[in-house]
This record gives structure tokens, sequence and C-alpha cells, in this order.
């Protein structure tokens, strides 16, 4: 109890050292299948970790090597991403109900377990099938997709709107300079002592998230904004986009059940419904899960306030909500699938002929990608006040950032390319908490945790797919050439760049069209008071003419 009054950011805490944890073990599991790998088809001396000092030149042996290292990592992919994309869902889900802190406990302990594992895999040099069940443990827990989720789940709750951007932000710097860090550091101690210290030390940060636990708040919901409060969200570029005590563009109803119309009736079933799906339900189930997640993105209506007893006392009904919904959910899913994909092979394009990069260098690369994002709040605090960029703006600037570097990474052919690419990460990173923090802004206080579940699942589902697809196309395409999986994840990501511009397009349009109405209100206004002015007017001169008529 005193430590989470003496610490006011746990969950940042959490995500700092889990995704420290999450993303190097990743990286160092990548590397490990390589090297045994190139061992056994003895294209490397035994336990070195200069990938391709040896036999540099030899086109069809690093070939080879390169196709068995994508069959290996592309089977240990599969085993995460797919427990990954069906835990992920049910433990975000259900932080809902159980409470953000005991959710987020289920994917901190696999983390850790999992890390802890594959340190005793690489120690005893078990077979390459370890590796498979390593990363089925950490799937299974939900991963840093859970923690990341259910971490945003619970700044939504604690947080106000107007803070909510910021703090998402903040949490995405910590998930990814804490991973850079740890990347940076257990590159160079590959590179010195091998895997065995880098791994144990990666399996002690994600042993320190145990410790934030308790320092988080148990009854989020109360902390910040009552369920039972008149309290929606949405952007405020939504037609009718506020939802609040003293806007009435929305229809609220506040009477006895007994003075409710047939149509509000309706209405009060589905309050009442939704109520005992999210909050009076006695039996949570899988089932009931899905229900609540499917009713949230295909009704436009948006629950402000629980119904209690016989009551209805505020409801709110959206106009074009749900396609904004669907449109940031199909720009997450594409941009998770093009990115993942880019990843998933990314080690490998490394440190493979040409570019023949040691743990060193990978450790450099892939930490300097992670840690530079702590400058990218600096960038978007400037493009908002100085540029004057909106967050759609912004949002669409951040997938501009991702093309142009996996454009640069494709043409790449020296390491001067390949960091210069890797700068332009200072951005493109925050992609993802911007989506979520529209999407947290278009569902009500008591429908945080099952809105981002379907982020959680369709990540999980798309990023099984394009693990797949990447690392399976990967050894078919070096022929054409080493980068050209890069120019095809360019193209993927036009998908969501397009969805957001078209976003971007109709925000403009709206406001547009309500700085019209709003004009045009203005000048009928001043033309009925000129017509009354007129009206008073002749009025007093028509009196003053029958006046002087009438005395003279």
């Amino acid at each position: 109890m005193v430590m989470s009054c003496n610490f006011p950011y746990p969950v940042e805490a959490i995500v700092f050292f889990s995704c420290a944890c999450g993303y190097s073990f990743q990286t160092i599991q990548s590397e490990y299948i390589y090297m045994i790998i190139s061992e056994f088809h003895n294209y490397t001396l035994n336990n070195s970790v200069n990938y391709c000092s040896k036999h540099s030149g030899e086109s069809i042996k690093s070939q080879m090597v390169i196709k068995d290292a994508s069959r290996w990592t592309m089977l240990s992919s599969l085993a995460f991403f797919m427990p990954c994309a069906i835990f992920s869902l049910i433990v975000t889900a259900w932080s809902d109900k159980i409470g953000r802190k005991r959710a987020i406990s289920f994917p901190i302990f696999g983390t850790a377990i999992a890390s802890a594992v594959q340190t005793v895999v690489i120690f005893h040099r078990l077979p390459l099938y370890c590796m498979i069940i390593v990363s089925f443990i950490y799937g299974a827990s939900g991963s840093y997709v859970a923690i990341l989720n259910i971490g945003t789940a619970y700044l939504s709750d604690i947080t106000s709107r107007r803070d909510r951007n910021k703090r998402f932000t903040i949490l995405e710097v910590c998930a990814n300079f804490g991973s850079g860090m740890v990347l940076i550091a257990s590159g160079y101690w590959i590179d010195s002592q091998s895997f065995i210290p880098s791994s144990i030390f990666i399996t002690v940060c994600g042993i320190i998230p145990i410790i934030f636990i308790p320092m988080m708040t148990s009854n989020e919901h109360e902390t910040n904004e009552s369920p039972d409060s008149a309290i929606c969200k949405t952007d405020s570029l939504l037609p009718n986009g506020k939802c609040n005590e003293s806007n009435y563009a929305y229809s609220i109803i506040q009477s006895q059940l007994s003075q409710i119309s047939a149509d509000q009736s309706d209405d009060l079933c589905i309050l009442r419904r939704h109520r005992e799906m999210t909050v009076n339900s006695p039996k949570l189930t899988l089932w009931l899960q899905i229900k609540v997640v499917w009713s949230i993105y295909t009704e436009e209506k948006i629950i402000c306030d629980c119904v209690r007893d016989e009551t209805v006392t505020r409801r709110c009904i959206y106009k074009r909500r749900l396609w904004r919904l669907w449109f940031f959910v199909i720009t997450y899913a594409w941009y998770a699938f093009g990115v993942t994909g880019g990843d998933s092979f990314e080690t490998l394009f490394l440190i493979s002929y040409p570019m023949c990069f040691t743990p060193g260098l990978v450790g450099l690369q892939n930490g300097i990608a992670s840690s530079i994002v702590i400058f990218g709040p600096v960038i978007m605090k400037f493009c908002e006040s100085v540029l004057g960029l909106k967050n759609q703006s912004l949002l669409s600037l951040t997938i501009c950032t991702r093309v142009s570097s996996t454009l640069l990474m494709g043409l790449a052919e020296s390491p001067l390319l390949i960091f210069l690419a890797t700068s332009l990460g200072v951005l493109y990173d925050f992609t993802y908490p911007m989506i979520r923090s529209q999407i947290s802004l278009l569902v009500s206080s008591s429908e945080q945790g099952s809105a981002l579940a379907l982020l959680s699942g369709i990540e999980g589902a798309f990023n099984i797919f394009s693990s797949i697809l990447f690392l399976y196309i990967y050894p078919q395409t070096l022929y054409i050439s080493h980068g050209f999986l890069w120019i095809v994840e360019s193209v993927i990501l036009c998908i969501p760049l397009s969805l957001m511009i078209i976003v971007w397009a109709v925000d403009n349009i709206e406001i547009a069209h309500k700085n019209i109405m709003t004009i045009s209100q203005e000048k009928r206004r001043d033309i009925r008071n000129g017509m009354k002015l007129l009206v008073v007017t002749s009025l007093i001169a028509c009196c003053y003419i029958i006046t002087r008529r009438l005395y003279c």
C-alpha cells in the first residue's frame, strides 16, 4: 500500500521491463537459431557469432542456411502468435471484469517463465524444437500484446480524456526505450561472452515487473470516472461528438420506466442488457465476452450510464461512429501485418550475406530503432504546437515514416543506409498508441477492455499470417533482391495510410461544413436582426408622420 502511494507510474514500469524482456529474448532467439543452423551446415565455426565470416561468397550454402533458419523461425513465430491471438484477446477482455491488476499478472508471469526456460535451453544447447515450446509459453500468456492493451485500458480508467494521449505516448516510449537499452547491452554482451549472460540478464528484466503489480490501483473505474456517471468519450471531430451534461445534441432520457415510450423502451432493454453483460454477470464466459465485443463494434449507441433499477438516466447516439471504428481497426490490423512481417525477417536480413551484421551491430540497430522513440514526443509536440497538426494528421505522418523507412531498407546495400532507415523510427512506433487512443475515445469507460481486446485478437491473428508469409517468401525472393520484401511491406502499408487519409479528409470536410453552417447561422441572425430593426424604424417613422399630420 505504501509503495503504491510512493510510485505513481506502476504500469509504465511494468511495460518498460516486460517489453525489454519480451522484445530482447525474441531477437536473441532468432540469432541463436541462425547460429545453430550455420554450424549444422558448416557455414560458420562452432559457437561463432560472426555469422558470415567464413564462405561468405558461397551463395548456395548461404541460401541453404537462410532457408532452414527461416523455416525454424517461422515455426517458432507460429507457436508464439497462434496462442497469443487467442489468449491476449481473452485476458484483455476479462480485465473489465476481474480487474486490470489481476489480468496483467498473467502475461507478466508468462514472460518471465518463457525467458527463464529459453535461458535453460541455450545453456544446455537443447534441440531447436525446445525454442518452439518457449515461444508457445510466451504466446499462451498473452505476451507484450496483452500487457500493452491492458496497460492502455488501465490508463483509460485512471486518466481524463485530455491527458490520455500524453499517457499513451509515455507508455509506448517506455515499451520501446526499455527494449532498446536492453538490446544494445545484450548485443555487445553476446559479442563478448556469447548468449548465456545476456539471457540471464533479460530473465531478470522479466522478473522485475512482478514487484510493480501490487502498486497498481485495484478499483480502476472509481479512480477517475464512475461507470454510473454520464461520461461518453469520442473524437471532437465527430458529428455531435461530445457527450456531457451540457451537450444536448444527443438524445437524453431522464424519466422513470413508466414514462418511456415504445422506442425508448428498446433503448432501456439495450442498456439493461449491456449492464447485465458487463457488470452484473454472475458467470463470465468467453461467449459472453465475444457478445460484448460484437455489440461495441456493431451498434451506433454508446452506453453512457448504467441502468439503475428501472430508470434510464442517459444514453448517447453517435452518427457515423461505426465506420470510424472499423477504419481504425482495419488500419491497426494491416499496419500490424506489415510491421510484424518486416520484424520477423529483419534479424535474418541483417546477419546474413551481404550485410553480415555481428550481434553487437544487430543489438545496436534494434536498440536505436527502439530507444530513439524518446525523441518522438518532442517532435510530435512541435508538430502540434508549431505546425498546427491535429491527431489524425499526426497519425498519417507516423505511417508515412514507416513507409519511408521500409523503402530505404529495401534499397540498402550498406550499414549506413540501414541506420539511416532506422532513424526514421522516431515516429512510426507511435502509430499503435494513437490508434488505441482514437478507439478508446469512441467507446465508453466501461467498454475499454472489451474494445481493445478486439485489437489484441486481430493483431495476434494477422501476426500469424504475416510471419508465415514473410518468412516463407524471404528465401524465395533472394534471387530478385536481398531487400525485396521490404518493398513488399511498403506497398502493404499503403493500405492503412490510405484509410487514415480518408478519415483525415472527412474530418476536414466536416470541420469546414461546421464553419460554413456557423457562418450561415450568424448571417441569418444578422439578417433577422436587421429586418427587426428596419420594421421598428419604419413603425417609428410612420408614427411620427401620423402624429405630425394630426397636429399640423
